[in-house]
């Protein structure tokens, strides 16, 4: 049962005629609300059971424990509303909430309009609201969007003309730690500017491709890499109500290193293998069996390098990756389409060149640099 109960003494200017605006001089009281709801026309957000006791001073009311949802998800509050009666009597009015924001689980998907879960039909774009704002100090105990969960995540979270924004906030996610700023500003219906600038600290790469569904790609997934990697990150990007990237207004940088890796399967990989086993000159030279064993599981322990996004389009600069089986040196383009064009150079180990091989072309001489393979490799999905 809704209830909402209130003593409340005012004094002001009521009157709107000739578009003047209503001036509360003085008020005081209390509203104790149970069980109401609250929602705004220009947003699919909706407040519900809403519960507990607000104390008034002029046009702002003070609360503690204040309980309630957004939409499924339960959180409790204390602070400050200021302009509530103003915001309760009449339209076009702003609402201003500054509060300690405390939930135990927190779903994105919902409240950034169910694009991730619902189908196209269901699905509500995102639309901010332009009539409340909002200063948060959040703290939230589990954090969802699609695969993706963050835990106790604590920081500060603003919103005001059209804008969210977020500073240095931390969470644990994907085993390892992260703490980000990130700003989202709506600039027109069905698009929005955002930006998001942060480190994550010792991240699990396998379930970060993971839960990120392998970014769309194929090339390079979950199923294919193991490690502990460090990122930073800057991006910069246009999407619509829908979460959707604009693949081609998007940039980004970001600089990582990945220790005790592991590549498992890789498709680039075992196709230079299986290139070696159908030739037959190769196969004169090289333990083309032994190769593809061993290239099926790759090990490394460290790799540091810088990716850039731009245009639909992964730039890898030159960089070497020193593993169990080969020492390669990658450089390419990935397109979002999993087009891919690398460009590889890499020297085989001892173990892998046949000794007999050295009896009959005469000894083979190491002149520090090895026998070196150059190729341009272009892979397509089937």
């Amino acid at each position: 049962m809704e209830m909402l109960l209130f003593e409340v003494e005012f004094a002001g200017i009521l009157n709107t005629a000739n578009g003047a605006k209503p001036k509360i001089k003085t008020s005081n009281g209390f509203i104790k609300i149970q069980n109401v709801s609250l929602k705004t026309k220009s947003s699919h957000l909706a407040f519900t059971n809403l519960n507990g006791s607000l104390s008034l001073k002029k046009n702002d009311a003070a609360f503690s424990n204040l309980t309630g949802s957004i939409l499924s998800s339960q959180f409790k509050a204390d602070g400050i509303i200021k302009n509530i009666i103003p915001f309760l009597l009449f339209e076009k009015e702003q609402l201003v909430i500054e509060t300690d924001f405390r939930s135990k689980s927190v779903s994105l998907n919902e409240i950034m309009g169910s694009a991730t879960t619902a189908t196209s039909e269901e699905a509500i774009p995102l639309n901010f609201p332009d009539n409340i704002n909002f200063n948060l100090k959040s703290h939230i105990g589990e954090l969802s969007y699609g695969k993706f969960t963050a835990s106790n995540l604590k920081g500060i979270i603003t919103y005001q003309n059209k804008k969210l924004s977020a500073k240095n906030i931390t969470f644990k996610a994907n085993k390892g730690s992260y703490i980000l700023s990130s700003e989202m500003e709506q600039t027109n219906i069905n698009s929005f500017f955002w930006t998001l600038d942060g480190t994550a600290n010792n991240i699990d790469i396998n379930n970060f491709f993971s839960e990120f569904n392998d970014f769309g790609q194929k090339f390079l997934t979950h199923e294919n890499i193991k490690g502990k990697t460090t990122v930073q990150l800057g991006l910069a990007t246009v999407i619509d109500g829908y979460m959707n990237i604009d693949m081609n207004r998007l940039y980004a940088e970001a600089n990582f290193s990945i220790k005790k890796g592991e590549l498992i399967d890789q498709a680039a990989l075992l196709d230079i293998a299986d290139y070696f086993e159908s030739n037959k000159i190769v196969k004169t030279v090289i333990d083309t069996k032994l190769l593809k064993k061993k290239i099926k599981h790759i090990k490394f322990a460290n790799l540091d390098n810088k990716v850039i996004i731009d245009k639909g389009k992964i730039h890898i600069p030159q960089m070497t990756l020193s593993t169990n089986v080969m020492d390669l040196n990658i450089s390419g383009i990935h397109g979002f389409d999993d087009n891919v064009d690398y460009h590889l150079n890499f020297r085989l180990n001892d173990v892998l060149v046949k000794k007999k091989n050295q009896d009959e072309f005469g000894p083979i001489k190491d002149d520090g640099l090895g026998s070196k393979i150059i190729s341009s490799y272009v892979w397509k999905p089937i």
